[in-house]
């Protein structure tokens, strides 16, 4: 994604720097076991007494380059600019953000938010940086999702071919070359990727020639940085596939709620074992029993930690259990 982002805002003229920072960051905050997983969570915080309002994770990433990482200042976070900031909270874009459940779950952290930035406005359109790194997160996860999808045999390329015109049309093209199996697949993806991107640039220094003035752009209440239309039908039609072939297949929907259910164990069975935290996030829980303290500390595990940590945690409550039903005058026979 990074790697898009930055040759969109090349060819278009802005801050690349910018664009790579929000690109690497932007997903820091989301939870193991990726969308499946960030929901649990969002469920199972919204059930809480206290922080009931949720877990979203372009906040958490705003809490983790803030709050929770530090560099060796007498300040906590990673003291990035303002600009990168808010492309973090920013990054999807203006028609995402306007979608009235968008607006309504990210509103109920507007106090958390506007204590680290005071001047934040949700109604304002995303940086043309933060935009670069929105449609590249679009081509990016899309396309390597259907070269992964095809890896793990859920789903066939002739299935591909059949549902989505335009990877017919460059698969064909490709195929004159004679390259077979994952060549074919790599090359592939690698020239559709190619072609949306050379796509952005194109559309996106068309809207920008119209604009009077490099910041100008703030005025105009929709996204720059976009697919053609045709291209972005081309997006549409693969990732409707996506969804029905691929995010719904059985193997798929079995390992989200494996996720899922990882999730909910670590979020139970955490405070009643101490031992099995990191010291940082066990010192700041202890003072007041956070959830979100609870939260910041699942949502940095990555997949198989998280299943790793459920699993040592379950044989100690097995052993624990069985140890209590042994008689308490052999328990303490040497």
């Amino acid at each position: 994604m990074a790697q898009i982002a930055r040759s969109i805002a090349r060819a278009i003229g802005v801050d690349e720097d910018l664009t790579e920072a929000i690109a690497l960051a932007h997903d820091l905050g989301h939870p193991p076991f990726g969308h499946a997983g960030e929901k649990e969570l969002d469920r199972l915080m919204r059930g809480e007494k206290i922080n009931s309002n949720g877990f979203d994770h372009n906040v958490q990433t705003l809490r983790l380059v803030t709050k929770l990482e530090f560099i060796g200042h007498e300040f906590d976070g990673l003291n990035l600019t303002v600009a990168t900031l808010e492309g973090l909270l920013k990054h999807h874009g203006v028609a995402e953000r306007k979608e009235e459940n968008d607006k309504e779950k990210l509103s109920s952290f507007f106090p958390a938010i506007e204590a680290i930035l005071p001047s934040f406005d949700f109604e304002k359109p995303a940086s043309l940086e933060a935009q670069c790194a929105c449609v590249a997160d679009e081509i990016a996860y899309s396309h390597h999702d259907l070269e992964d999808g095809l890896r793990a045999q859920h789903i066939k390329i002739d299935d591909v071919l059949d549902c989505v015109p335009h990877v017919k049309k460059k698969h064909n093209d490709i195929n004159n070359n004679s390259l077979k199996g994952q060549r074919l697949v790599r090359r592939l993806i690698s020239d559709l990727i190619g072609d949306s991107v050379e796509d952005i640039i194109e559309n996106a220094n068309n809207q920008l020639s119209n604009i009077s003035s490099h910041e100008a752009w703030r005025e105009i209440d929709k996204d720059i940085i976009l697919l053609s239309e045709q291209q972005n039908s081309n997006k549409e039609r693969l990732k409707s596939f996506l969804e029905d072939k691929l995010y719904e297949h059985e193997k798929v929907e079995k390992e989200g709620e494996k996720g899922r259910h990882t999730i909910r164990w670590l979020f139970h069975s955490l405070p009643d074992n101490p031992c099995y935290w990191d010291k940082f996030f066990w010192k700041r829980y202890e003072q007041n029993n956070d959830s979100r303290v609870l939260a910041d500390y699942i949502a940095g595990m990555t997949d198989n930690y998280a299943e790793r940590l459920r699993l040592a945690i379950h044989n100690k409550i097995l052993s624990d259990k069985e140890k209590s039903q042994i008689p308490a005058k052999l328990a303490t026979t040497p």
